[in-house]
C-alpha cells in the first residue's frame, strides 16, 4: 500500500520538476528572443532595469511547475480510476 502512494508522490513530483524546467527553458528563449513580449506584459516593462530574460525565467518556471502539478495528479487520478475499473470488469465477464 505505502508503494502505491510511493509511486503517485514520484508520479507527481517527477511531472513538476519536467514541466517547470521546460517553461523555465521556453520563459529563457522567449525573453532572450522575444524581450518585448516580456516589456508588454510587465507594469514596469518599460524601466531600464527590467530584465526580460529573468522575467520570463521566473515565470516559465512557476506557469511550468503549477501545469506540471496539475498534470501529476491527472495522471494519479486516471491511473488510480484504472486500477479500481479494473477488477470490476473482471468480475462481470
Amino acid at each position: 500500500m505505502l508503494g502505491e502512494y510511493k509511486q503517485s508522490l514520484i508520479a507527481v513530483v517527477a511531472s513538476t520538476l519536467v514541466f517547470g524546467l521546460m517553461g523555465c527553458c521556453a520563459g529563457f528563449f522567449l525573453g532572450k528572443l522575444i524581450p518585448d513580449y516580456y516589456r508588454a506584459v510587465f507594469f514596469n516593462g518599460s524601466s531600464p532595469d527590467f530584465n526580460p530574460v529573468a522575467a520570463g525565467v521566473g515565470q516559465g518556471l512557476t506557469q511550468g511547475a503549477v501545469a506540471g502539478m496539475v498534470i501529476g495528479v491527472i495522471i494519479v487520478i486516471v491511473r488510480e480510476f484504472g486500477r479500481r475499473a479494473k477488477p470490476a470488469k473482471e468480475q462481470h465477464d
